[in-house]
């Protein structure tokens, strides 16, 4: 649902993040993709690529990348770039 507040605030993204018709596989569970604690990335894309998304979404193929994590507050507090770079890691592998 566009309109403003939150992370439209600085862009609007290519695929939903709430479907309440539950029609995207990411969607089968619950009709809000986030979760309380799920740790998010946005990342810039191309007007190719939203328009590629935006097909998906239509066809109903889109998925979000997606990788399971534990989160370990003590690596983070102790040195939280590298505990980033960590995470990222993760699911650049997904």
């Amino acid at each position: 649902m566009r309109g403003a507040g939150g992370y439209q605030m600085f862009g609007i993204a290519a695929a939903p993040i709430f479907d309440p018709a539950q029609s995207l596989a990411d969607f089968k569970d619950f009709m809000v993709f986030f979760r309380p604690g799920d740790i998010v990335k946005f990342k810039p894309i191309t007007e190719a690529e939203y328009r590629a998304i935006q097909t998906q979404v239509s066809d109903g193929t889109f998925r979000y990348r997606q990788a399971p994590v534990t989160f370990d507050l003590s690596k983070a507090l102790a040195d939280p770039e590298r505990y980033n770079r960590e995470l990222m890691e993760v699911l650049d592998r997904a």
